[in-house]
């Protein structure tokens, strides 16, 4: 659901294809935390480049840049293929449905 919102919204596209970090933090993090977090008690919302780079955490602006694809195996397939990607991983923080 949040991932189609943010689909649809093309300044989010735009921010994410310039690789603006800020840009798209000060652009969203009012949606995660009134909407997201506060309505849907979604408590993660990430930013992945390839193949699997942490590029953006809504939960936690200040970590970013770290490499994932050890266990973001959805993600990996998701760039790789460039196709819709949906499973159920176990993360540092516990499970995630990517």
């Amino acid at each position: 659901m949040a991932a189609e919102l943010l689909l649809n919204d093309k300044e989010t596209l735009q921010l994410f294809a310039w690789q603006d970090r800020l840009g798209l933090q000060e652009h969203l993090l009012p949606l995660f935390d009134s909407k997201l977090k506060g309505d849907f008690n979604i408590q993660q919302f990430q930013f992945y480049a390839p193949p699997a780079i942490s590029f953006l955490r809504l939960h936690k602006v200040s970590k970013y840049g770290d490499d994932l694809s050890s266990f973001r195996k959805t993600v990996v397939e998701a760039n790789t293929t460039k196709k819709v990607v949906c499973g159920v991983e176990v993360g540092r923080g516990g499970l995630v449905c990517a």
